[in-house]
């Protein structure tokens, strides 16, 4: 189940970042002193262009938690009820963005759009099928 939704974007898989590399403050042979002042401009307007409110994200801790209580015969596998089950509880704890509670306000609308996002990636394999 969390791989599905690894796989579908609705658990956000944390970002590898990257080390910056330190510059060096003195400019370089042959540039200019101008030259070397607006490089050193250019990341700092940069990081002003940045979004200054945090991106909910849904980890797979989350998912997990939200899930916990959903049980099958087997643990490493989910019957369909309990797959059904365990949709329900995502898309109830699912951090959605003011514009997305704006338009999906019943729980029905919540859990069509999750079942979208799973429509959308596994159309091919659907496809396959029929």
């Amino acid at each position: 189940m969390i791989q599905l939704l690894k796989d579908t974007a609705v658990v956000a898989v944390p970002k590898a970042r990257k080390v910056e590399e330190k510059k060096d403050d003195k400019p370089k042979g042959g540039r200019g002193r101008k030259a070397a002042e607006a490089e050193t401009k250019a990341p700092e307007e940069e990081k002003k262009e940045e979004p200054a409110v945090p991106e909910k994200t849904f980890s797979e801790m989350d998912a997990m938690t939200a899930i916990e209580k959903v049980h099958s015969f087997d643990e490493s596998s989910l019957d369909y009820f309990n797959f059904l089950e365990c949709l329900v509880r995502i898309s109830r704890d699912y951090p959605f963005t003011p514009e997305q509670e704006a338009v999906l306000t019943a729980p029905e609308m919540k859990l069509r759009f999750l079942c979208e996002k799973i429509d959308d990636k596994y159309n091919n394999v659907i496809e396959l099928f029929r």
